[in-house]
């Protein structure tokens, strides 16, 4: 008869590190202390994009599809700009304009909050860049 193996524990982390914990249980699927954590983290900071891009998708996990889309809004506006997505992306173009071939730059809301804004500033700091 196959024995049963327990998840991994969570990693050994200061209480305060709520971040790692909030990734550690929704990797483990354990949706109420992910979603604790994440919570957490917002009442420190309502504002970061990551976090609630993170708990959007744990709600999406979870099967909670209008709970996601709360947390992946407003869309009317980049949220938190990644400037190391924005520099990969303007290396990417730039690469392929050395090399003479198309390139294409597909993002969506949820890298930054507005794609439209994200590709607007990443061709802007292209243009910068040439």
């Amino acid at each position: 008869m196959p024995s049963v193996v327990a998840p991994p524990s969570p990693p050994a982390a200061p209480a305060e590190d709520h971040f790692g914990l909030a990734l550690y249980y929704q990797r483990v699927a354990d949706f109420d202390n992910a979603l604790a954590h994440y919570r957490a983290l917002l009442e420190q900071n309502d504002a970061s994009a990551e976090v609630h891009n993170n708990l959007g998708l744990l709600y999406e996990e979870h099967g909670q599809r209008d709970d996601a889309v709360k947390q992946f809004q407003p869309y009317d506006r980049v949220q938190e700009p990644l400037p190391s997505l924005r520099k990969d992306l303007v290396r990417l173009v730039s690469e392929a304009h050395r090399r003479r071939v198309e390139a294409f730059i597909l993002a969506n809301n949820r890298a930054e909050g507005n794609a439209p804004g994200t590709i607007k500033a990443v061709a802007r700091m292209w243009q910068e860049a040439v």
